[in-house]
């Protein structure tokens, strides 16, 4: 119970930002749009690779939640993704990453799709409307995008993992891969009732991960999940299912396991 102690006070801590210099790449500028229901600006950040400007290319897109913590460290509640040092320093930057801020105090309600019992929540829809039907279209209109659904990608972390298995199953018209780090599958027993009854296309990636040290249910519910998709048909080899031995529910392991996923969900 202890370990679960902390994932909770970890998620609802999330609202929490420091201040400090800023540790984002050159590469990152911040946009926001009008978020549906409060009426008000929400951030995203977006990287853009280091030769947009001159290549003349299209790009993929990955999507990722909690954009506080993805850049800066200064933003962040406990330590940043360190996404944009990766992509600063490999080769093949083919791909712009966009990271919308959570709401604050209603990130509990916008990051999952089912309500809980004792934490509320179960309002991910209105979230995944922002996402879909404004960021979505103002990305591919305003830089030059891959926008078939193969090149359309969705990550996230804990809760962030948990709407995003959701959004990329509900809206396969849109994403072709999902990552989800440390997925919250315990907030409500609803979202495996949801993907049973899904009929998913057989091309949707999968990356699953999990640390050795986060709570076991975290673990079984991870290898749950996988086993359910195995058993609707998903061909193994577009599910990655890995445990991070000693790893622990927090930013450095994200950091650390991202570019693995990152590579899985970006290869053709």
């Amino acid at each position: 119970m202890k370990n679960f102690s902390f994932i909770l006070l970890f998620f609802l801590s999330f609202q929490t930002t420091i201040t400090s210099q800023t540790t984002a790449s050159q590469q990152v500028t911040i946009d926001s749009l009008i978020y549906n229901t409060t009426n008000e600006f929400r951030k995203f950040w977006i990287y853009l690779p280091k030769n947009y400007q001159n290549s003349g290319k299209t790009y993929k897109t990955l999507y990722m939640h909690d954009g506080q913590n993805i850049f800066n460290k200064s933003t962040s509640y406990s330590g940043e993704w360190q996404v944009d040092e990766y992509l600063d320093k490999i080769e093949n930057d083919d791909c712009i990453l966009i990271a919308i801020a959570h709401g604050e105090a209603h990130r509990i309600d916008e990051l999952t799709p089912f309500p809980n019992s004792k934490y509320g929540g179960g309002h991910a829809d209105e979230y995944l409307l922002f996402l879909t039907q404004k960021v979505i279209p103002y990305i591919n209109k305003t830089y030059r995008t891959k926008t078939e659904t193969e090149n359309t990608l969705i990550m996230g972390s804990s809760l962030g993992g948990l709407v995003s298995l959701y959004a990329g199953i509900k809206h396969q018209d849109i994403f072709g891969g999902i990552a989800s780090f440390s997925p919250s599958l315990w907030f409500s027993s609803d979202i495996f009732e949801f993907v049973k009854q899904q009929d998913i296309n057989k091309k949707l990636k999968f990356y699953f991960m999990s640390g050795g040290n986060e709570e076991a249910s975290t673990k079984a519910n991870q290898n749950k999940m996988v086993n359910l998709l195995l058993d609707k048909g998903l061909p193994a080899p577009q599910i990655i299912n890995k445990i991070a031995p000693m790893g622990e529910h927090n930013e450095a392991l994200w950091a650390q396991e991202f570019p693995e996923a990152y590579n899985f969900l970006i290869q053709n």
